[in-house]
């Protein structure tokens, strides 16, 4: 990073039918007092007036650049934010969601902080908005010993839009998985620990996450999605990405992480047959993983047992 000019940095938001509260969202931004930004608002084809909305900021400000999608991304963030990645013009970039907002320094300190550490990407907690009051809760925390990767498989605890990346680094993972209609963050972020880029956390509550009622997926996920989406996670990492050598212990822990969750899925099963399939599922995908090195004895196992 170029420590003696001000780098521009783009700010990814994407909306749909937000109008009541990206006002919000977008004075936030103005009232930075790091100025050299761009913020990129990409609209997921609204049916309300979120559009006049922004264009009424737009005509004084040049910084806001609105881009209209074509067609509705189905739910999907990590789609709607890669179209303002790959138009980013900046060195750095930043999310902010449409119903969040960040305090008037957050650039400023996030940019120094990562300056100052030559960090790659760094990210801080978020204060919680609910029922039009900011708690004393707050969501993002520093990682045990660092390891990244190793936590990050356990749980997520990196907020969306506390995140500051160069944005060389979302190239080179691939960008989000736009497969993925929540928790495409959190495979992100998996991804780039994977690749040890250096990772940096700041106390500093530099934004406010709202809670709505329809704005956080994961409070209407029911118990059958969450194991099924926290399986699909690990699995892509065990599968596609085994190559990146992952040290015995950590893989061990991915793999014993990985079966806890089909074990919870086989719970939602009701009728014997049900379970009967996703216990083959399980054995099948087991068996397929090069884990030979760890599990010697429970592979027989459990090739023995897929026979039966």
């Amino acid at each position: 990073m170029n420590t003696t000019k001000k780098p521009l940095i783009s700010i990814i938001t994407p909306v749909f039918n937000r109008e009541k509260l990206i006002v919000e969202c977008i004075e936030s931004v103005q009232n930075q007092t790091y100025k050299n930004y761009e913020h990129i608002i990409i609209d997921d084809c609204s049916t309300d007036n979120t559009l006049e909305v922004i264009e009424s900021f737009t005509k004084k400000d040049a910084r806001i650049i609105i881009v209209k999608s074509t067609e509705n991304s189905g739910g999907k963030p990590g789609k709607v934010r890669n179209i303002g990645i790959k138009m980013a013009k900046g060195e750095l970039i930043a999310f902010l969601d449409s119903d969040d907002f960040w305090e008037k320094e957050k650039l400023e300190i996030q940019l120094d902080f990562m300056k100052k550490n030559d960090f790659d990407f760094s990210y801080h907690p978020l204060s919680r908005l609910a029922n039009n009051t900011i708690n004393t809760r707050f969501w993002g925390r520093d990682c045990f010993q660092k390891d990244y990767f190793r936590g990050l498989f356990l749980s997520n605890f990196i907020p969306t839009c506390s995140v500051l990346v160069k944005k060389k680094i979302l190239e080179n993972v691939n960008f989000f998985n736009e497969s993925l209609q929540y928790d495409e963050d959190h495979f992100l972020w998996m991804l780039i620990a994977l690749k040890n880029y250096k990772i940096g956390f700041l106390s500093n509550i530099l934004g406010t996450f709202r809670r709505t009622k329809h704005g956080n997926i994961n409070a209407v996920l029911n118990k059958k999605e969450k194991y099924e989406n926290s399986i699909f996670l690990r699995k892509k990492i065990l599968f596609d990405y085994s190559h990146e050598s992952l040290p015995r212990l950590m893989k061990s822990d991915l793999i014993y992480n990985y079966i806890y969750y089909y074990y919870e899925l086989l719970k939602t099963k009701k009728t014997s047959e049900e379970k009967r399939e996703l216990f083959i599922k399980i054995i099948d995908d087991l068996l397929k993983l090069n884990i030979s090195d760890l599990f010697i004895e429970e592979l027989e196992f459990l090739t023995k047992l897929r026979k039966k």
